[in-house]
C-alpha cells in the first residue's frame, strides 16, 4: 500500500510547469540548454544560436514539451 501511495504522488516531485497565472516560464539556460541538446552543431555561433531560437519557436517548444512533462527528461 505505501508503495502504490508514493507512484500516486510521484507526478508532485517533478518541478511544477506553470506559475500562478498559468503561464509556462522560460529562462535562457533552459534556452541555452535546448539549443545544445537539439543543435549542438550551431551552439559555437551567437549569431546562428539567435536565428535558431527566433525562426524555430525555442521558447513555445520548450513551454510545450514542460506542459507535456517531455522537457524534463532531456
Amino acid at each position: 500500500m505505501k508503495r502504490n501511495s508514493l507512484n500516486q504522488r510521484a507526478h508532485l516531485l517533478r518541478p511544477r510547469s506553470h506559475d500562478l497565472f498559468g503561464f509556462v516560464p522560460v529562462t535562457q539556460d533552459e534556452i541555452d540548454h535546448w539549443v545544445n541538446v537539439m543543435a549542438p552543431h550551431i551552439a559555437h555561433s551567437a549569431w546562428r544560436v539567435e536565428h535558431y531560437v527566433k525562426c524555430w519557436n525555442v521558447a513555445e517548444k520548450i513551454q510545450a514539451s514542460k506542459i507535456s512533462g517531455q522537457f524534463f527528461n532531456l
